[in-house]
């Protein structure tokens, strides 16, 4: 009894499922059987490109710290300060 997938996946760039730019896939075996299990996208260059250019526009908004007021339970404790190895120091985000 196997335990194969034997689905293909695509790569998964900009928040999309996408083919890669070489069309070429890879076998992932089962290093017990050596059984086929899936295969997978062998991305090129042109993937790489890709991913890079859509994490630099999410980015754009991603790395922003939050605006005032939103979210800033995130950034800091209740107190304003955290304990850490039995001291309480003051820090700021």
């Amino acid at each position: 009894m196997g335990a194969a997938v034997r689905k293909e996946y695509d790569l998964f760039i900009g928040g999309k499922w996408t083919k890669s730019g070489s069309k070429k896939t890879i076998d992932v075996l089962n290093p017990a059987t050596g059984e086929l299990l899936t295969r997978m996208p062998a991305g090129d260059s042109r993937d790489v490109d890709a991913a890079v250019a859509a994490a630099r526009e999410a980015f754009v908004t991603w790395g922003r710290p939050p605006p005032s007021g939103d979210s800033g339970s995130c950034w800091k404790s209740p107190t304003g300060s955290r304990s850490g190895h039995g001291t309480t120091r003051s820090w700021k985000p």
